[in-house]
C-alpha cells in the first residue's frame, strides 16, 4: 500500500537497516501468503531454457535467435503463461552455469515474479547489421522486461552487450553525420514495480546497461557494470576525440590526462523511478554511474511523476563521470527529481565526481531539489571532482551545448530548471590536476537556493583557487576552500514560484556572482 512506502532518502541508517531490508523482501518476493489461520506457499518453477531450444557456444544470427526464443518460451511457462505450468505464481528462468549463449532481443512482457537466474553467460550476437529493428529504424535493446510486477535479475553470471562495433557505429555516425545513433541499452525496464538486480556481471553494453523508465521500487545489490575503457579510449584517440595533456597534482606528481569530447553513453544504472536503493556495486564504465533521470507528470506515467526517494550508498566507481542527477531539460508535463542520497562512495579517477546537471530546453520547467552527497573521497580526479551546472557534452546526435572547454569558451545556464537544497558533506578530494576547486553555476533570473557545504575539503593542483560559483545562495561550514556562496535571502525566487505556480524572474538586483579567476591552459 501507499502507506508503506519507504522514503530511503530521508530515513536514518538504523530505520533503513530495521525496515528497509524486510519491507523491501515482503515488498517484492513474497514467498509466503497467509490465508485465515493456514499458510498457503506460493508455487515456484523452474526452467532451463535448454528445455526450450537453447543452443550454446555458437555464434550465429540463427542461434542468438534461438536462444532468444528459449528464454521467452521458458519465461511465459515459468509464470503460467505456456501450458507447462498454469498455476504458476512465480517462475525461475536458469541459464545454465559454464555455458555462453548468444541472444538477438528478449522480451518479457507482463511477466510477474519472474527470476532471470543467470548462472552461465549470456552475450548480445555482435553482427549489428542482422540486429532487429523497428519500423522507425530504432534498434530493439538486448533484453527488454516491460509491464511487470517483481522481477529479479541474479545468478552470479554474466551479460555481455559485445558493444565494440556499436561504439564504432556512434563514432562514425557522429563524424559523418550519415546516420542517427540507434544503439541499443543492454536492459531495459518501463512500467515495472519491484526489480531487484543482484549477483551479476554486465559488460560493454552498446549504450546504456540498466535504464529504467516509469518504474517504482528498485533495489540494485551486489552487482558490477564493467567497460573496456582502454578500447574505447583507443577508438577515440585514433578519431582525434580526446584531450590530452600533463598536469602536476598538489604533491608534485606528473600526471597524463585524457578527456573524452565524444561521449559514448555507456552509463551505468539510469532509473527514472519512485523509490530506489543501490548498495555494494562497483561501476568502472567512463560515463555516468548511476544517472538519475528525471520522471514528469505526464499522465500517461504509471509509477513515477517525479524520480525521486533513492539512496546510492556503500559502492566503488573508476574512471567514471559521476554519481549524478540529469541530465534535467525543461519540460511542459514538468520534468523533476527529489530526495536523493549519495553516501560512502569511493571514486578513482573519476572524470567528474558529484555532477549534478541540466540540459538545453526554451519551454517547460523542471525542479531539482533536497539532493544530499556524503561521506565521499574522490582520488586523482581527472577533470572536475565537483560540477553542479549545464552539461557540457554534445551528444552523438549532435544535441546538448558542447561546451567542453569551459570556462575557456562560455557554457550558457538553463533559466527554466530549478536547483534547491543540495548538501555536500563529508567530502575528501586529492591528486587531481585542476586549478579550480569545482564548478557550482545557476542562472541569474533563477539561483539555486538552500546550499550547504560541510567539512568538503578539496586539495588539488598547486595553488588550487577557489569554486567558480554563478547565482548559488547558501553557507559553508569547514570547508577548504570556500565556495563563497551568496546569504540567503528571507524570500524570493521559491515563494513566488510557489504562489505562481512557475518559476519567473526573482525579485531585486541581479544576484550573479562575477567571478574573475586565472584561465588554466587546455586539459
Amino acid at each position: 500500500p501507499d502507506s508503506s512506502k519507504i522514503n530511503l532518502a530521508l530515513r536514518p541508517p538504523s530505520i533503513i537497516m530495521a525496515v528497509a531490508a524486510p519491507t523491501f523482501a515482503l515488498l517484492l518476493f513474497p514467498a509466503v501468503v497467509l490465508v485465515g489461520s493456514h499458510v498457503a506457499v506460493a508455487q515456484v518453477h523452474s526452467d532451463n531454457i535448454l528445455q526450450y531450444g537453447a543452443v550454446a557456444g555458437v555464434n550465429t544470427v540463427a542461434a542468438a535467435q534461438a536462444n532468444s526464443k528459449a528464454i521467452e518460451e521458458a519465461a511465459k511457462a515459468a509464470t503460467g503463461h505456456g501450458d507447462s505450468h498454469a498455476d504458476a505464481a512465480a517462475g525461475i528462468v536458469v541459464v545454465p552455469a559454464g555455458q555462453v549463449f548468444y541472444i538477438h532481443p528478449v522480451t518479457l512482457d507482463g511477466m510477474d515474479g519472474l527470476t532471470l537466474d543467470v548462472a552461465g553467460e549470456l552475450r548480445a550476437q555482435n553482427n549489428i547489421s542482422t540486429w532487429p529493428r523497428d519500423s522507425d529504424n530504432n534498434t530493439f535493446d538486448v533484453i527488454t522486461v516491460s509491464n511487470c510486477n517483481q522481477f529479479k535479475l541474479t545468478g552470479h553470471g554474466v551479460v555481455d552487450g559485445q558493444g565494440y562495433d556499436w561504439w564504432w557505429y556512434a563514432i562514425i555516425g557522429g563524424i559523418s553525420g550519415l546516420w542517427r545513433d540507434r544503439r541499443p541499452h543492454l536492459f531495459r525496464f518501463s512500467r515495472c514495480k519491484g526489480v531487484i538486480l543482484e549477483n551479476i556481471r554486465m559488460l560493454n553494453s552498446p549504450q546504456y546497461h540498466v535504464k529504467l523508465d516509469d518504474c517504482a521500487d528498485l533495489v540494485a545489490r551486489d552487482m558490477s557494470i564493467y567497460v573496456d575503457v582502454d578500447k574505447q579510449k583507443s577508438m577515440l584517440r585514433q578519431h582525434g576525440l580526446m584531450q590530452s595533456s600533463v598536469g602536476t597534482t598538489a604533491d608534485g606528481r606528473q600526471r597524463a590526462i585524457e578527456i573524452p569530447t565524444f561521449p559514448l553513453n555507456t552509463d551505468g544504472i539510469d532509473p527514472s523511478v519512485n523509490g530506489v536503493h543501490i548498495y555494494n556495486v562497483t561501476i568502472e564504465n567512463f560515463d555516468d554511474a548511476v544517472a538519475v533521470k528525471p520522471c514528469s507528470s505526464n499522465p500517461g506515467n504509471l509509477y513515477c511523476n517525479c524520480s525521486s526517494n533513492m539512496l546510492i550508498e556503500r559502492s566503488t566507481v573508476r574512471l567514471g563521470v559521476g554519481m549524478t542527477i540529469g541530465s534535467v531539460p525543461p519540460n511542459d508535463n514538468f520534468n523533476c527529481v527529489e530526495n536523493v542520497t549519495f553516501r560512502d562512495i569511493v571514486f578513482h579517477e573519476p572524470l567528474k565526481g558529484i555532477y549534478v546537471k541540466t540540459n538545453p530546453g526554451d519551454h517547460g520547467t523542471g525542479l531539482i531539489q533536497n539532493i544530499t552527497y556524503e561521506n565521499l573521497e574522490l582520488i586523482d580526479p581527472v577533470w572536475w571532482g565537483i560540477y553542479i551546472g549545464p552539461q557540457q557534452q554534445e551528444q552523438p546526435d549532435k544535441s546538448g551545448p558542447g561546451c567542453m572547454l569551459y570556462p575557456i569558451e562560455g557554457c550558457e545556464t538553463q533559466p527554466l530548471v530549478l536547483i534547491r537544497d543540495v548538501t555536500m558533506r563529508n567530502v575528501s578530494m586529492s591528486g587531481g590536476v585542476n586549478p579550480f576547486a569545482g564548478v557550482v553555476r545557476c542562472n541569474e533570473t533563477n539561483p539555486c537556493t538552500g546550499f550547504l557545504f560541510e567539512n568538503v575539503h578539496v586539495k588539488e593542483a598547486l595553488d588550487t583557487e577557489n569554486y567558480i560559483v554563478e547565482c548559488v545562495e547558501g553557507k559553508a561550514i569547514d570547508c577548504a576552500p570556500s565556495p563563497n556562496f551568496l546569504p540567503p535571502r528571507a524570500t524570493g525566487l521559491i515563494d513566488a514560484a510557489e504562489q505562481s505556480g512557475k518559476y519567473d524572474s526573482p525579485p531585486g538586483p541581479n544576484y550573479r556572482k562575477k567571478v574573475h579567476h586565472r584561465i588554466p591552459r587546455p586539459l
